[in-house]
């Protein structure tokens, strides 16, 4: 009984975590505070979760912004790597922290360091907080690192993207970072090392997750993907998201997945048994009234082959003289002729049942009902291109029911892992392929995860997991 108990506590949490649509933050307020180490006014910004009630325990997520920005590059920026991470602090119901940290050339000097103390010390004593994540991107990524290094008892999960860990043997931005740290290389040698990551491994002892590109010139992979490997050899929850070709930037699903691996890894939810699924009813970003996007679906990667493909919303005249019914989730959908597209789940495949769901649906004009192909791939890492992606099995794809144009199908499809199937640790995806003319249009794709249970409890747990899934949800 207690196996049984564990097995649906564990289900309703995927259910609830995967597919519960994202909390909001409010407006920035833009703060300040007297700082303790030198008397000087230092400010940042702070967005709350709505609607969450702040006497219960909160969660803080403080995001370093990059070289030559401020606390407001991560507030209100409307790049892929601030709008991810704002998303992910409002799914997550927390307060949502973005500081100066000194300057806009701040690199994690001393003065920065004692900020970022009294920063966190001051919002444990305005809030019940839970758990502190510290994330940044460049030069906030190399500082998310070496605050944590640092003061690793402050941290409860850290995400850095395209940062460094080595400031001893960087050579960019040098003027900069020698007025943080408080002299040159050759003047305060002992600054350079101690706030360098990749010295302190054992520092990182919480969930820890890099992004990094092959082609990064301005702030080289090296020395972080040294350290993820360091930190790997003790830390299970240590991960890289590295992209061979990628340059000094992360996109909108690595951005994601690697900020939820380490929120969920924290928080004890098991990211092996969890898929994670991004914008999977395409509401974000909201497109102006009566627009579409043009070959491009945010959180996923997409695949021309030879036709077109993007979101568009309700208010888009097109789409209402297509359809009869409703979109059915949300005022936005996806969709595609000629074209794939396809998504990182964060996670490898495991023994159990995974089953996708989405709705798919034909145009009225259509010549013939629009023809697709979809289901779970899996691939040797988890920055493939398409020609890398297999099917899963022969039972892990469907073609659907033919469709009735004008109107919206539910797609349901079970992919089930036997212990000795031999897809089990690859890195797993969602694919979807509209593989003619005719236009095909997706909404509300969810995956969910059943973990083998013991004979006696599968028959009993299964069919009420995706009676339960069907219900619609607003968290």
């Amino acid at each position: 009984m207690e196996v049984l108990k564990t097995i649906v506590a564990l289900c309703l949490t995927i259910i609830l975590s995967s597919t519960c649509l994202a909390g909001d933050l409010s407006a920035p307020q833009d703060l300040a505070f007297t700082a303790d180490y030198d008397g000087s006014v230092q400010r940042y910004i702070q967005m709350l979760p709505v609607g969450y009630d702040l006497s219960q325990p909160v969660d803080i997520m403080i995001a370093l912004h990059g070289h030559g920005s401020d606390r407001w590059q991560f507030a209100t920026g409307t790049f892929d790597e601030a709008r991810a991470t704002r998303d992910v602090a409002a799914s997550h119901n927390m307060v949502y922290i973005t500081p100066d940290y000194r300057a806009t050339t701040s690199w994690m000097g001393p003065a920065a360091e004692a900020d970022m103390i009294q920063l966190i010390n001051t919002l444990k004593s305005q809030y019940n907080v839970g758990k502190v994540f510290l994330v940044g991107g460049s030069m906030g990524g190399s500082s998310a690192m070496t605050f944590t290094a640092l003061h690793p008892d402050l941290i409860d999960g850290v995400s850095a993207r395209n940062g460094l860990a080595n400031h001893v043997e960087y050579t960019n931005f040098q003027d900069a970072i020698a007025a943080s740290f408080g002299g040159t290389k050759t003047q305060v040698p002992e600054q350079y090392y101690n706030r360098s990551a990749e010295f302190f491994p054992n520092s990182f002892t919480m969930p820890f997750s890099v992004t990094a590109g092959g082609n990064d010139t301005l702030v080289p992979p090296d020395s972080v993907m040294r350290l993820s490997r360091n930190v790997a050899q003790t830390n299970p929850n240590a991960v890289a998201f590295y992209r061979p070709n990628g340059g000094h930037s992360t996109n909108y699903v690595d951005t994601a997945v690697a900020l939820e691996y380490v929120v969920r890894n924290a928080k004890g939810i098991n990211t092996d048994l969890n898929p994670i699924t991004i914008n999977t009813s395409f509401e974000n970003p909201r497109l102006p009234d009566d627009a579409y996007t043009s070959n491009t679906i945010e959180g996923f990667t997409v695949v021309n082959a030879g036709g077109f493909a993007g979101i568009v919303n309700s208010t888009q005249a097109v789409y209402n003289a297509e359809f009869t019914e409703p979109m059915p989730d949300g005022d936005q959908i996806a969709f595609a002729n000629n074209f794939a597209f396809y998504q990182y789940l964060g996670t490898t495949v495991q023994p159990g049942i995974y089953h996708l769901s989405f709705y798919a649906g034909s145009q009225l004009s259509n010549t013939a009902p629009g023809t697709f192909i979809a289901g779970f791939m899996i691939a040797d890492n988890n920055v493939a291109e398409t020609a890398d992606l297999i099917w899963g099995d022969a039972n892990a794809a469907t073609t659907g029911p033919g469709l009735i144009p004008g109107k919206w199908s539910l797609i349901e499809l079970d992919w089930t892992v036997d212990p000795d199937n031999p897809s089990i640790g690859k890195y797993l995806y969602i694919n979807f392929w509209a593989n003619s003319s005719n236009f095909v249009h997706f909404d509300d794709i969810q995956v969910i995860f059943t973990p083998v249970p013991e004979p006696a409890t599968i028959l009993f747990l299964v069919p009420g997991l995706w009676a339960i899934k069907r219900l619609r949800r607003r968290c």
